[in-house]
């Protein structure tokens, strides 16, 4: 195979943009790869003079879905990071238009065009050991990529997936006979698969084999072997890291070995984006969102993503129930193209290779987020292209049209890519006053904008807009606020767009150090309710996070108190009390030392906590004294049923008997007139104490005679005289 080249140049291209896509993915330079991929396919179309051919049924629902995208960006919750996904977007669709106008033309051999993406696969398995190897390497990818063992299995394998039809077709096809050792590659990529500790991607390719094995594989001993012997592994294999726990007490590829299917987390993310789509149904939270989507709708705290792990539900909760069904009709129409090419291909053409790869991709895509990156969304729709067939339009116009749009489109994307790269160098020369003014809306480059001490209030309050529902941008801009009540209300936003901020000891601290108690309160009681909500699903919190929002609702428990809201305190003291039983015993209660805070006040407080008596611990004769002691201020001002919440602490003879002696001792020391209001509300109490109490005769007598005998004293016979048939004839008084 000798080819031209001009044809040699354009594959060289390809496959250099391809390699560049992955190892551009996830940072600032992945739109500026893509313009420029972009701006090499535009300068090919303009070469190739290509008209740009689509399926009539499928254009329908290409280009429809390219508006509703868009329209969607203007109703996004992030701009910045809405533009970027669209741009991603409508750029794979370019690629898909080109390649599969180029197929259908002639203008590009598809064969060749696969030849690359097998050449480009296999330098990326190059890159792929040799990061596995060395995973140091890795410090200059971002922390997630597509190549190296990031949060659990690599990315790879859903490249692998994709792409491994196409070894095999190479395989049998008439470019491998040049290759001694044909069944190399296959080996090869199948264990590649393996190390990528991808479970789903794994299955996916076991299941595709009976598709992809021909007659010749009965001829070949040692495929045969290397097969048999990779299933026997990855069947109990795959058994052990999704049912046992075992794995778990591995310390190397713990991660990727310690996955029980019991405590998946994809659910999680799927309730996010169906709770977001419900909320904002018609024109989603914004395309690319689903990072702000999670921190919004998370209900277990540390457990979050940039993405949903299906795409369908991603796209919907992103862009709405129109775009999203536009989206989904079109990817199904071409499953449906490519598993009807797949029943009907009996000649087993690379048409019929390319559709099994795109059926293995599309069902990755609904348990994961592969689809969700340029790079793998692009190389399908490639895929898409190779195997997709229809007849030419015979709409002259239409076909002028469409290619007309094409070529703006690109170039606008392109127009783009150029700015991304003024703005880069904008920043470079510390201009990020003026790039704000230019173009402000590269999330990438918002963190350098905000962290320029040259930023002035103006462009900071620019860039707080643009980013105000983005939580990642927003905690950036507290070290510029230096007013404190302008950071509180910082906060607060953050908490509107992410709930989990309540539990941020920072905001805490700012709150408790302005002496904000009742924002205090409503916080870190909501912080516990997260905490509580997540821990029952079965997460784990180390107990010192919640002991440290539990603190501060006790300050602002304290406070309430303080106010003379016990109501509001008891229920927060019950929260607190639920997380530390001991709070009133590892510190002397807070209303023992406070002269405005009342019996009535303290008893609502322990009603509503719901303590008891050993909630007290070493300080409970602290809290009897202090009982005592408030016995003759607030007396006068209780009710029989304030009292009967301290019966849970005290009892029945020792809540009379403290009661008495206080009323007692301080009618000896008080006139007849100071004493009297005393005196009366000691009967009435006595009363209704010895009607309410369960073994009436079991309450201590010297006091019930000395009240007795004071009534007679001052002449109240009547009142002395129902004491006295109680105490010589045991007849209760009614």
């Amino acid at each position: 195979m000798i080819l031209s080249l001009r044809w040699s140049i354009f594959l060289l291209f390809f496959s250099i943009f391809q390699i560049l896509l992955v190892f551009s993915f996830a940072t600032s330079y992945e739109l500026i790869v893509v313009s420029a991929y972009i701006l090499f396919l535009l300068i090919s179309f303009f070469l190739l003079k290509l008209k740009i051919i689509l399926d009539e049924k499928l254009s329908f629902f290409f280009f429809l879905s390219i508006p509703l995208v868009v329209i969607s960006l203007f109703f996004s919750h992030s701009f910045s990071l809405s533009l970027e996904n669209v741009t991603l977007y409508i750029a794979s669709f370019l690629v898909f238009s080109f390649f599969y106008s180029a197929f259908h033309s002639r203008k590009i051999e598809k064969e060749h065009i696969f030849l690359a993406v097998l050449l480009i696969l296999f330098v990326l398995s190059f890159f792929f050991i040799l990061l596995f190897v060395f995973p140091s390497l890795s410090a200059f990818l971002p922390t997630l990529n597509l190549l190296t063992l990031s949060y659990g299995h690599s990315h790879f394998a859903a490249i692998l997936l994709l792409v491994l039809p196409i070894v095999w077709w190479f395989n049998y096809s008439r470019y491998s006979e040049l290759f001694r050792f044909k069944f190399f590659l296959v080996m090869l990529f199948y264990t590649l698969l393996l190390f990528t500790f991808g479970r789903l991607a794994i299955i996916l390719s076991f299941l595709s084999l009976p598709f992809l094995l021909s007659k010749n594989f009965v001829e070949n001993k040692g495929l045969k072997l290397f097969l048999l012997s990779l299933f026997l592994i990855v069947i109990p294999g795959l058994f052990f890291v999704s049912f046992s726990s075992d794995n778990c007490k591995t310390v190397e590829f713990k991660q990727q070995l310690c996955k029980p299917v019991v405590k998946e987390i994809r659910p999680e993310y799927f309730k996010q984006a169906v709770y977001s789509f419900f909320d904002y149904p018609l024109f989603g939270y914004g395309p690319g969102t689903f990072s702000l989507i999670t921190k919004k709708y998370s209900q277990i705290g540390q457990h979050g993503s940039i993405y949903a792990h299906n795409f369908f539900l991603q796209t919907f909760s992103e862009s709405g129930i129109v775009a999203g069904t536009v989206v989904l009709i079109l990817l199904v129409s071409i499953f449906l193209r490519a598993v009807t090419t797949v029943i009907s291909n009996r000649t087993r053409s690379i048409e019929y290779y390319l559709a099994i790869g795109f059926i293995l991709i599309f069902a990755n895509s609904l348990l994961d987020f592969d689809w969700n990156t340029f790079f793998i969304f692009q190389l399908s729709l490639l895929f898409a292209a190779g195997f997709l067939q229809s007849s030419e339009s015979k709409n002259i116009r239409l076909v002028k049209l469409i290619t007309l749009f094409w070529a703006i489109t690109a170039l606008m994307i392109v127009t783009l890519g150029m700015v991304l790269i003024l703005s880069k160098a904008l920043l470079a020369d510390s201009q990020a006053n003026l790039l704000v003014g230019f173009f402000p809306y590269s999330r990438y480059q918002a963190k350098e904008i905000i962290n320029d001490n040259s930023l002035n209030e103006t462009n900071i309050s620019k860039m707080m807009e643009i980013h105000k529902n983005d939580p990642d941008i927003l905690f950036l801009f507290l070290e510029k606020i230096n007013d404190q009540r302008k950071k509180i209300a910082l906060y607060q936003k953050l908490v509107s767009i992410s709930p989990w901020t309540t539990i941020n000891t920072d905001y805490m601290k700012l709150l408790e150090s302005e002496q904000m108690f009742e924002e205090l309160g409503i916080t870190a009681i909501n912080g516990l309710r997260l905490i509580n909500e997540a821990q029952s699903k079965g997460y784990v919190f180390r107990y010192e996070v919640k002991e440290n929002v539990a603190s501060y609702l006790n300050q602002s428990a304290n406070y309430h108190l303080n106010i003379g809201d016990p109501q509001t305190a008891g229920k927060y003291y019950n929260e607190v009390l639920q997380v530390e039983k001991w709070t009133f015993h590892l510190s002397e209660p807070y209303f023992i030392n406070q002269e405005s805070i009342t019996i009535k006040d303290v008893g609502i407080l322990l009603k509503l906590s719901e303590a008891d008596k050993t909630s007290f611990g070493k300080n409970y004769e602290t809290f009897i004294q202090w009982f005592e002691k408030r016995v003759i201020k607030d007396i006068l001002f209780v009710e029989m049923q304030d009292l009967k919440v301290y019966l849970t602490f005290i009892s029945e003879n020792d809540l009379w008997f403290i009661i008495s002696s206080e009323i007692y001792t301080h009618m000896k020391r008080s006139t007849q007139e100071e004493g009297q209001p005393y005196i009366l509300w000691w009967y009435d109490f006595w009363n209704k104490y010895i009607q309410s109490v369960d073994e009436p005769n079991l309450i201590e007598k010297e006091y019930q005679y000395k009240l007795m005998n004071t009534l007679f004293s001052r002449g109240e016979k009547e009142k002395a005289k129902v004491i006295q048939e109680y105490l010589y004839d045991g007849r209760v008084p009614r």
